[in-house]
């Protein structure tokens, strides 16, 4: 595997016991990995997807997963918008809810 790729699946890994402000600091500083865990965000979103998770899972994914995730830092916005419309084209055209995290992207 590439170093590259190595270095993207570390970032999106989960650490048992790291703090969830870390593990957003450490995909976020890492615009592949930011990419990459946007388009899993968006992939768990899916009603089909979801819809096999426990309900325990599906409950605290449904809190951790932005109905339209925003890019951060330097990820470029035509890249976001093509894994969403690729992942999980619903998400374009969910309401907004008016927190940050769910706020139309301009």
């Amino acid at each position: 595997m590439p170093d590259r790729v190595v270095a993207i699946v570390d970032a999106v890994t989960n650490v048992p016991g790291m703090p969830h402000k870390d593990k957003i600091t450490r995909r976020a500083a890492d615009p592949g990995a930011a990419l990459v865990k946007i388009s899993d965000n968006a992939h768990n979103s899916r009603p089909d997807r979801a819809g096999q998770l426990e309900t325990t899972q599906r409950e605290r994914l449904s809190r951790e997963v932005p109905g339209r995730p925003r890019p951060a830092g330097g990820r470029r916005r035509d890249d976001i918008s093509a894994i969403i419309r690729i992942v999980n084209p619903a998400l374009l055209h969910a309401p907004d809810h008016g927190t940050p995290a769910q706020r139309p992207m301009p």
